[in-house]
C-alpha cells in the first residue's frame, strides 16, 4: 500500500464527509421550509443543494480512482452520513409530493364563476339605441 495515496484519499473522504455534512443541513433546513410552505426560501435551499451536489460529484471524481487502488481502505463514518443524507432526501422528496397534492387538491376547489366573463356583462345595460332628431 502506497502511504502517500492512502493518507490524500483518508483526507479527500474526510472532506467528503464534511460536505456530506453541510449537505445534510441543507437538506434538514430545507424539510422546514416544505413544511412552511415558503417557495422563495425553497428555491434558495434548492440552490444550495444543486451547488452542494456538484461539489460532491467533483469530489467523487477525484476520490473513485484511489478507492479502485485501496479498496480496503474503509470510511464507516462517511457511510453513516451518506446514509443519513439518502433518507433525509427521501423525506423531502416525499413532503414535497404532499405538498404538490395539497396545491392541485387546492386548485381543484377553486369556484370560478362561468357567468361573468366580461366586466360588461353584469351592467344592466340597453340593447337597443334611441335617436333623436
Amino acid at each position: 500500500m502506497n502511504p502517500g495515496i492512502a493518507d490524500t484519499l483518508r483526507h479527500h473522504l474526510h472532506t467528503q464527509r464534511t460536505k456530506l455534512e453541510t449537505y445534510l443541513q441543507i437538506l434538514e433546513a430545507q424539510e422546514d421550509v416544505i413544511l412552511h410552505g415558503d417557495i422563495d426560501t425553497l428555491e434558495y435551499h434548492m440552490a444550495l443543494e444543486r451547488d452542494a451536489i456538484r461539489d460532491l460529484e467533483a469530489l467523487g471524481r477525484v476520490i473513485q480512482p484511489m478507492r479502485d487502488i485501496l479498496p480496503d481502505l474503509t470510511a464507516p463514518e462517511l457511510d453513516r452520513v451518506y446514509d443519513r443524507v439518502v433518507r433525509q432526501h427521501q423525506r423531502n422528496r416525499e413532503l414535497l409530493a404532499q405538498r404538490r397534492e395539497q396545491l392541485a387538491r387546492e386548485i381543484e376547489s377553486i369556484h370560478v364563476p362561468r357567468g361573468a366573463r366580461s366586466i360588461y356583462r353584469q351592467r344592466d345595460t340597453g340593447t337597443m339605441l334611441n335617436v333623436v332628431l
